[in-house]
Formats: structure tokens, sequence, C-alpha cells
């Protein structure tokens, strides 16, 4: 597939038209608040008429998307949730020292998430949300009928709809700059495909940097995963990467358009900062003594990023050069992981089971850190159910006294 101006233009102007008809009539001083209440999957207090077409808007996509998938692509996705989980605490510092960061790069991004103020607070909280999103993907069974990573695409429509509506509000009124006509949609296709590389792409990338290496097919199996991933948000099929190498040039071709050096993207710059900061703390909890003392979790974070995203990366987000020291030890971890990774993965059949049996054991333990680290800083789960029928949702306003859901016109039909 070729990644002309052209073609990503198109998916630069649109942003999800079918999505956002759930929010266009509403009055932005109602969507508004309603944005964080989304993020937490809260739908107490949200208007009877908003929960009724999310609901006959989740139920059309979802047939439709199921409709889409064989019995070898269930397989083929299973192997990836599988490969993913087992490696989900090394695939947590990919998405949080490279993914996360490589997007502030661009300004289009990181100006809609500063204004929003969607990570101006309690940034680590946000972060181990989008770690709960990627674990409801990952998930095995995820992508089966009513499974976790169907119903979360579909739920982050609704909140990239919701989010569309108050920002074009705000640019009506002359609150934030944004031109359309040079600048393209809010949230737009390209946006979403290019931020859905960081949980496939760069992550893939990523684990070898740690000392992981995956097998080739894998990389291609994770990257189908993601894909199908990016049909639940509503990115049509001619615009996805076919291959785990197409998804690299449409990639490399995002990078060229939009990430811009520090002194064009103060908020990227801002944003890193944060980033660095939110993960130094959760790091401390987690390293042993002295490793948590003083200042050392922020380096060694800092270390990590560099050594993921590359020193001309770090540069557009005015992140320093890491002590020599760190740097060194840094890469000799890797070297070692990777010495360790391949002896247990690569070794003879006459081993096979005992292969079989720590990748199991991997997997597990890989999972419960991952969950547990979530669970410990966010207090538990997040609210990341999605009601399944118009019956839970009608119990959700019930308990806030408000109006029995009532006729409205049914969305218009799907594409």
């Amino acid at each position: 597939m070729e990644w002309t101006d052209d073609r990503l233009d198109e998916m630069m102007a649109t942003g999800d038209p079918w999505a956002d008809k759930i929010f266009e009539d509403q009055d932005p001083a109602v969507v508004g608040p309603l944005i964080n209440k989304l993020y937490r999957r809260d739908f107490s207090g949200v208007p009877p008429v908003l929960i009724k077409r999310m609901e006959e808007f989740r139920a059309a996509y979802r047939l439709d998307l199921l409709d889409k998938w064989t019995p070898a692509d269930h397989r083929r996705m299973r192997q990836a949730e599988r490969a993913y989980l087992s490696h989900s605490i090394p695939a947590a510092a990919c998405l949080l020292l490279s993914a996360v960061p490589q997007g502030y790069c661009a300004p289009r991004l990181s100006r809609v998430l500063t204004y929003t103020g969607l990570l101006e607070e309690a940034t680590l909280r946000r972060l181990l949300g989008v770690l709960q999103m990627v674990l409801d993907v990952i998930f095995v069974g995820g992508f089966e009928e009513d499974g976790q990573a169907v119903r979360t695409g579909v739920h982050l429509r609704f909140m990239h709809a919701a989010i569309r509506r108050l920002l074009k509000d705000q640019v009506e009124k002359g609150r934030l700059q944004w031109d359309e006509a040079k600048d393209g949609a809010l949230i737009s296709r390209e946006d979403m495909l290019g931020t859905l590389m960081g949980f496939s792409l760069l992550v893939t990338d990523g684990l070898p940097r740690l000392g992981f290496d995956l097998d080739k097919r894998i990389d291609e199996d994770i990257w189908f995963l993601w894909r199908n991933f990016g049909r639940t948000l509503g990115i049509p099929d001619r615009f996805l990467p076919t291959s785990d190498s197409d998804a690299r040039v449409f990639y490399e071709a995002y990078m060229r358009r939009h990430f811009k050096p520090a002194s064009e993207n103060p908020d990227g710059v801002k944003l890193a900062a944060a980033n660095l900061k939110a993960t130094a703390g959760l790091l401390k909890q987690y390293l042993p003594f002295p490793l948590n003392r003083g200042n050392l979790p922020y380096k060694l974070s800092q270390t990590v990023m560099v050594h993921l995203i590359g020193p001309d990366l770090s540069r557009k987000l005015d992140v320093d050069k890491p002590p020599m020291l760190l740097n060194l030890s840094i890469n000799t971890m890797q070297h070692v992981i990777g010495l360790v990774y391949d002896a247990v993965t690569q070794g003879t059949d006459r081993r096979s089971g005992f292969r079989r049996f720590v990748r199991r054991r991997a997997r597990s333990m890989n999972q419960r850190l991952f969950e547990n680290l979530i669970q410990t800083d966010l207090g538990g789960r997040p609210m990341w159910e999605i009601p399944s029928s118009l019956a839970d949702l009608q119990k959700l306003v019930d308990r806030e006294d408000m109006e029995p859901i009532t006729a409205d016109e049914p969305p218009p039909p799907q594409s």
C-alpha cells in the first residue's frame, strides 16, 4: 500500500462521522462533564437519549465486526494475545516510555491532550488507564462475541466523538486555534492510526531493545491483532496497513508529516516531562533498595526512554541525554536478558517441555503483575465494563432517579 500525502490528507480530513452524530445536537456544556465519566465508563448521570444512541450504535457495529472475522482470524488473534501477555511487563515499559512520548512529538496530538486536560492532572492515573485499555485488547478472547476488545474499541469512539464535539465548540468560540482546512479533523483517522502504532509497532520494535527478540511471525500476528482493533475504532480497511512492514512505512510517513522540534511543540515537551515524572513515581514503588532512592527512578526512566526512542526523538521532547553509566547499565541488561530469553525459548527439542512450562509461567506472572500494577495505583480495576444490554443501562439511569429512556430516532445506517 502506498502512503502518499494525498492518501494521508484524506485520512487527516476525516474523524468518525457516524459516532459524531451521537453528540452533534448536544449542548457542549452537557458534553464537557461527560468526558471524564466516559473515560471511567461511568454511565450514571448520562442523559437517557445519549445512552440509547450509544447502545444502538454499539449493537450495530458489534454485529458488523463479528461478521468480518473467520475462525482462522480468531486463532491468529489468540496467538497474538498470548504472546503479548507473555511479555506484558516489558511491553508496558515500551508503552509508557516509547509509545506515549512519541505521540507527544506531534503537536496536533499534544495540543488536544493539553487543552482537554486529559493528561494535565493525575498523569499516572491516566497513563495506567491506557495500560488498562491495552490489557482489555490483549486479554484472550477479547475479539469474540461481546469480547472486551470489541466493547473497548466502540467505547473509545464514544469518547473521541464527545471530545470532538467539545473542541469544535471551543474552536468556534476562538478559544482553541484549529483550522480544519489546514489541520484536518480533530482526532482524525490518521491520528488514530498513528496512535495505534504505539500499541503494536512500537512495542514489537521496543521489546528487542529490552532483550526480548520476537519471531517475525509473532510481530505480524501482533500487528494483525491491532489492525483488527483499528476496525473497532471505525477506521476503514482501505486505511489500515496490511502487514507489519506496511505499518512501518505508514508510521515513517506520519512522523515525517507531524513530528516537530521542541521549539514548535511546547505542549509535547510539557507532557513528556509529566510522563517521565509519573513513570518514575510508579517505578519507585517496585524497585528494590537502593535503586528506589532519591532521583534514581527518574534517571532510570529517562535512560530507558532515550534507549527506546533514540536521541533524535528525545531532542524533539527536550529530554536530556542520560548519564553514561546508566546508559551502559541498560545496554548490559539488554544483553543479559537476551541471553536468558534465548536459552529458555530457543533450546533443543529435549528441553521443549521445560520451555513450554516457563512460557506458561511467564505469561501468568506477567498478566498478574500487569493487573497488579493497574489495581495498585488506580485503587482497583477502572470502570471499563460497558453494560451489555439496554436494560443494564436503564438500571444505571434509575439509580440517579432520572427519567426512563424514551423513544428516539435511530442512528443513520452504518457504513
